[in-house]
C-alpha cells in the first residue's frame, strides 16, 4: 500500500482499497489451497490485468510527464487510477465478476512491484529503500 500513498489517495479511499486487497488475497489463497483453479491460470489472470493497467498508466507519449511538478504528477496517477477503479475490469472467470477480485488482485500485483500508481513509482521506491538503509532507525519505523 506504500505505493498507494504516493499518489496521496483519501484516507476513506485508501481503506477501501486495502479492503480490495485482503479479500482478493484472501481469495486467491483460498482458491489455489482447494485447488480450484486450473494450472497457469492466476498467471493468465495476472498478466491480464497487467495489460489493463498498461492501458491506463503508460505514458502515452514520450514527453507526456517532464512538465509536471510532483503535485501535477500525483493528481494525474489519481485521476488515471480512479478511471481504472471505475472501468469494467475482465473478470477470473465468468461466474466471478465481483469487481473486488479484479481491483484487489491489481493491489497484490502493485505489492509485487509489477506494476506502480505513480508514473515515477520506481525511483520513489528505491529512494525510501535507500533511506531505510541509510537509517536503520527509519527501517524499524517502516
Amino acid at each position: 500500500m506504500a505505493q498507494l500513498r504516493l499518489v496521496a489517495l483519501s484516507s476513506e479511499r485508501l481503506r477501501k482499497c486495502i479492503y480490495d486487497h485482503n479479500r482478493a488475497f484472501a481469495q486467491r489463497s483460498r482458491w489455489q489451497r482447494d485447488r480450484l483453479l486450473e494450472v497457469g491460470e492466476l498467471s493468465r489472470y495476472d498478466r491480464e490485468l497487467k495489460e489493463a493497467w498498461e492501458r491506463f498508466f503508460l505514458p502515452v507519449g514520450d514527453d507526456d510527464d517532464q512538465d509536471l511538478d510532483e503535485d501535477g504528477l500525483r493528481r494525474r496517477a489519481r485521476e488515471q487510477f480512479t478511471e481504472l477503479d471505475r472501468s469494467n475490469l475482465a473478470p477470473i472467470r465468468r461466474d466471478v465478476r465481483e469487481g473486488w477480485v479484479a481491483r484487489g488482485s491489481l493491489h497484490v500485483i502493485a505489492d509485487r512491484l509489477e506494476i506502480g500508481w505513480h508514473p515515477q513509482w520506481v525511483a520513489h521506491l528505491r529512494e525510501r529503500l535507500g533511506e531505510a538503509r541509510d537509517d536503520p532507525a527509519a527501517g524499524a519505523a517502516a
